[in-house]
């Protein structure tokens, strides 16, 4: 069978889940080995390198159930959320290959529009190899921030998903040494209050921001201006240690959040560097005077 073939289908019925689990919910070991089983001679099914691997090493099969259940949940919690508070107009920054759209349309059932920013090339590419399955995604080849202009972004070795337009710290090579920063790109950045003005600041909207951007989170909430206050819901990776020069910390972000009326509702470990050792969280915001309407 085309693993091909099968790795398209899954994105369009929402199996990106999987890529999603992989990369960011399971230790570096365990992912590394489903990686490169599915992928030996090309033609490899993934259920039988899991077959492969459990047999080998039954311990793994409670590994594997463990970390996919927190992350279905995740996205089930991530689902009913976009629907209780009737998100239709998602702005997804750091979009990689479009693990979260795909998943957010596919596994959570959304119907809106998504509109994607990611500013390294071969990402992008995959990425808008993917947009024809739902007509309401868009994809920009660029990043977002508080400063427009030209740029040079950092990309991350491996799957990529540590690539920033900060530098990185010892954090970075000591944690995760197969996903240092290697090769430069120049990019574009843009700003969200240029970009998406006239949408946000309409009141029969219902804007989401998702923030996957490696240390560079306080710079796009800056590039949203004011408009930053009409977000329904905020999706914000949050790590525990500084990865990369300059990054906000565990505690600033939050804080910021509160300072501008969000309360966190909801949160899930991240990336794990080992089994049951994480360093980063994906926490989910709304509006204060938001939640206390839905109070029972």
């Amino acid at each position: 069978m085309d693993l091909k073939r099968i790795a398209k289908e899954g994105l369009r019925r929402g199996w990106a889940a999987r890529a999603y689990i992989s990369h960011r919910m399971m230790p570096n070991e365990m992912s590394a080995q489903l990686a490169s089983l599915s992928d030996a001679n090309g033609g490899a099914k993934f259920g039988d390198a899991v077959a492969d691997l459990l047999a080998r090493r039954p311990e793994a099969a409670i590994d594997i159930a463990n970390q996919r259940l927190t992350a279905y949940q995740f996205l089930g919690h991530l689902g009913n959320l976009v629907r209780m508070f009737g998100i239709d107009f998602v702005i997804d920054a750091g979009a990689h290959s479009g693990q979260f759209a795909s998943t957010l349309y596919g596994y959570g059932g959304y119907k809106g529009e998504v509109h994607s920013f990611e500013p390294v090339k071969a990402h992008f590419e995959k990425l808008s190899s993917f947009l024809h399955y739902y007509p309401g995604w868009h994809a920009y080849h660029c990043a977002l921030g508080d400063v427009p202009g030209m740029t040079t972004i950092n990309v991350g070795k491996g799957h990529g998903g540590t690539s920033s337009l900060l530098l990185q710290t010892e954090n970075l090579a000591n944690f995760v040494p197969d996903a240092v920063l290697g090769a430069t790109e120049d990019i574009e950045v843009k700003r969200v209050d240029q970009l998406f003005s006239e949408q946000i600041s309409n009141p029969a909207r219902r804007p989401m921001l998702k923030l996957d951007v490696q240390g560079f989170e306080e710079h796009v909430l800056r590039g949203c201006g004011d408009l930053v206050k009409r977000f329904r819901l905020l999706q914000v990776e949050i790590s525990t240690v500084q990865l990369y020069q300059g990054q906000s910390n565990f505690s600033t972000i939050p804080a910021l959040l509160q300072q501008l009326g969000f309360v966190p509702i909801y949160v899930c470990n991240g990336f794990a560097i080992k089994k049951s050792l994480y360093l980063d969280y994906d926490f989910i915001f709304c509006r204060e005077s938001e939640l206390v309407s839905m109070r029972p």
